[in-house]
């Protein structure tokens, strides 16, 4: 009796067409959700924009860096151009070495910043371990040793000023090495006023290497 009145209660099968649609439809749906899964789990994922951060203290006056092309920074380099020896490069011209004077009349004005950088320069030509000396010690951050060292390669150092203000000089300076290789540097330091000035930033602005091959 039970069965009969299920039966009778469950009335006649859907037709055949209809069972077909309704697996038709759920087919497209599995798939429709499956393509949808795909599309989400495929995306890439967004990669955060590289922050370029300035190349400063130390680091920014070692030449040997550039040469090398060993850039020990997370951060992107610095601009950086690789050309040949035959490449025209405006030549560069040192004022005469005048050292600082222990009072300096004219400490704090712009000239007397911009022979204290040409005094820096000149000193990593000839004696590399002395220019520490016009630097702050938190500009050296204990790697005097490793920046002096990086200018004994160097068979020729120019420097030119390129402007001064305010305390702030941009300088550029052209090394020579005996295979014929040239590293041009760009730098902008800060320099302290006072009687005895030294100078307390140094950042690469930019840098070249002129391949000898």
């Amino acid at each position: 009796m039970l069965a009969d009145s299920v039966d009778a209660d469950a009335g006649p099968p859907p037709p055949l067409a209809a069972r077909l649609a309704f697996g038709v439809l759920g087919v497209a749906l599995v798939l429709g959700s499956a393509a949808m899964s795909s599309m989400i789990i495929s995306r890439p994922t967004p990669v955060p924009a590289a922050r370029t951060e300035p190349v400063d203290g130390a680091l920014a006056l070692r030449p040997d860096l550039v040469r090398d092309a060993r850039w020990p920074f997370t951060s992107p380099a610095p601009e950086t151009a690789t050309a040949r020896a035959g490449d025209p490069v405006a030549p560069l011209t040192s004022a005469p070495p005048m050292p600082p004077p222990a009072v300096n009349p004219a400490a704090g004005s712009d000239r007397s910043a911009v022979l204290l950088v040409d005094e820096l320069y000149r000193r990593l030509d000839s004696d590399p371990a002395s220019a520490v000396e016009l630097l702050a010690p938190e500009l050296v951050d204990g790697q005097g040793a490793e920046l002096a060292a990086s200018w004994r390669d160097a068979s020729s150092v120019q420097a030119r000023p390129v402007s001064a203000q305010a305390g702030t000089v941009v300088a550029e300076v052209e090394l020579g090495y005996q295979g014929g290789d040239r590293v041009v540097l760009r730098h902008q330091f800060t320099v302290e006023p006072g009687v005895r000035q030294r100078i307390s930033g140094a950042e690469l602005i930019t840098a070249r290497h002129f391949d000898a091959g």
